[in-house]
């Protein structure tokens, strides 16, 4: 096994097909059986913790996303608008400066400032979402204004189609988990595949939720269930991957509490006529709370 250092731009297009990954289990549902429950006016503070660890670098990130429910027709389907309102960033590369992004300082320089258009057409506009009651996306509708601010920003060709109104749309919409009609017992598995485009090929995503039981927090009665994700892209082997973590759904509420994800992934990546082994690890953090709450310190990968 050789062991030769892989290119900046394929690691961050690497360590980004592993994030989306984790991404598609960000918003689940629990027993009761599995339903979200929206209200018209109903407002959640989705914060999102991620640290990622890969060849040297460190990037940790945390960013604050609106869910508002605009409506919801007799059958239970919410049509809700999700937007960002902050975004902080810090990665550590070696033989580079280390570069610190808050989507909150407004006049970012060097190249805080070169990923400042990305992340604003993130902010500056919304996307709005139909979901079902157990989680399936009807109808996703993605802003113009918001895709040619991702295409007219810099290093907008590492998103692949994830910058393109289709890839928003594609995401989203599989990215969902959609809920078993009946109530599962203890021990109940299902899943769910996702296929997504990246820079570095094909990627494929299979989750499986495992249904534990039930557990009070702080006098709410939480579904808890466990995930494990099983990765592919193609053109790379995974000589390895391992998934830990834990959902919490609040049954009574009808929404995602909160969530905890730790994923170890090692690729064997061609170079040549070689071949060269890259790790990967990440932890991801989601809590959610009816107000909005103060943005936390990226948390460090254990």
């Amino acid at each position: 096994m050789a062991h030769r250092s892989i290119t900046p731009s394929r690691l961050f297009a690497l360590v980004l097909a592993v994030v989306s990954a984790l991404a598609t289990v960000a918003f689940t549902s629990a027993a009761e059986p599995l339903r979200w429950k929206f209200a018209p006016g109903q407002k959640l503070t989705y914060e999102l913790i991620q640290g990622t660890k890969a060849g040297g670098m460190n990037m940790q990130q945390t960013m604050l996303m609106n869910w508002n429910v605009e409506q919801v027709d007799d059958q239970g389907n919410a049509t809700i608008r999700q937007s960002f309102t902050r975004v902080k960033m810090n990665v550590e590369m070696p033989g580079i400066p280390a570069i610190a992004y808050d989507s909150d300082n407004p006049e970012p320089t060097g190249p805080a400032a070169m990923m400042d258009p990305m992340f604003r057409a993130l902010i500056d506009h919304a996307v709005q979402v139909t979901m079902t009651p157990r989680g399936e996306i009807r109808k996703v509708d993605v802003p113009d204004a918001m895709i040619e601010a991702l295409k007219n920003s810099p290093g907008a060709g590492s998103m692949g189609k994830m910058g393109s109104k289709e890839g928003i749309q594609e995401v989203l919409a599989q990215a969902s988990l959609t809920l078993p009609e009946e109530t599962p017992a203890d021990g109940a598995e299902w899943s769910n595949t996702v296929e997504m485009d990246h820079p570095v090929g094909k990627q494929t995503v299979e989750t499986t939720y495992k249904y534990i039981g039930t557990r009070d927090v702080g006098g709410d009665t939480m579904a808890v269930i466990k995930p494990s994700v099983k990765m592919s892209i193609a053109g790379l082997n995974v000589k390895d991957q391992q998934t830990s973590g834990e959902i919490l759904f609040n049954q009574s509420e009808g929404r995602l509490n909160s969530q905890i994800m730790h994923q170890d992934v090692t690729f064997e990546i061609p170079m040549g006529e070689q071949t060269v082994e890259q790790k990967v690890q990440q932890k991801m953090e989601i809590k959610v709370t009816e107000a909005d709450e103060s943005v936390a310190e990226p948390a460090p990968v254990e």
